[in-house]
């Protein structure tokens, strides 16, 4: 992304008016998120256009996706409404949530592996909190069958007025993801029992929890190496 890129932020739900890691809180419900060449710079912004950036960053900052560039606090803001401490962000979410979601999009269908690229993430940080990629959610919906990009935005935003209009990219339309995700929803559909890899995960939780230790008498430094270790 070159310098003079915008990438749209936006900044809905229940925390319209929640700073971004700054001490001034925005004033509007949209940000602007600019790439430089030292990474991504924000502020919030105070006019609607024209507003400049200052050079900050928070240490967790992922880089905007070009490929998928509009973002939201929209539910985000109610599962993480406060700034992520970086161990929170980059142990819950980058080594689980994040992957996790990007697992559930290749089974689903509605994405294949070599389509994401690093900086292509369904959660991301910045400003210290938690961005929901609702690009990648009306790819999703323009892949599904029955669905479309804005019948996801309409669950999810209504009416309100600040959502940037989708624009579709060549690669939006996919026959072969549609297939995908159909097929999947048939299998869904079709299943008489669980899958046997939800009894062993369930199996695993389990064995986890019997062994866990006195966490109340843990040091610091103890429950963060337990909390890599599983």
């Amino acid at each position: 992304m070159s310098d003079t890129a915008v990438t749209s932020i936006g900044h809905f739900g229940a925390a319209d008016n929640e700073p971004m890691g700054h001490p001034d809180p925005p004033t509007l419900r949209s940000q602007e998120l600019r790439s430089t060449a030292g990474g991504p710079s924000m502020r919030a912004t105070t006019t609607a256009r024209g507003a400049s950036m200052d050079d900050s960053r928070w240490i967790t900052d992922s880089t905007p996706s070009e490929r998928f560039p509009f973002y939201t606090r929209a539910n985000t803001g109610e599962v993480a409404p406060d700034p992520m401490s970086p161990l929170g962000w980059q142990l819950v979410w980058l080594k689980g949530t994040v992957p996790g979601y990007a697992e559930g999009h290749f089974r689903w269908g509605s994405f294949v592996r070599d389509e994401l690229g690093p900086d292509d993430l369904q959660f991301t940080c910045f400003g210290g909190y938690v961005y929901h990629c609702w690009s990648m959610v009306r790819v999703q919906g323009e892949r599904s069958p029955g669905m479309s990009a804005k019948l996801m935005d309409d669950a999810f935003f209504g009416t309100h007025p600040d959502i940037p209009p989708y624009v579709a990219h060549p690669l939006d339309d996919d026959p072969d993801a549609e297939n995908r995700i159909q097929s999947t929803m048939d299998w869904i559909m079709g299943m008489t029992e669980l899958p046997a890899e939800l009894a062993e995960d369930r199996a695993k939780a389990v064995a986890a929890r019997d062994a866990r230790p006195d966490l109340a008498a843990a040091t610091d430094l103890e429950l963060v190496e337990r909390a890599i270790s599983i």
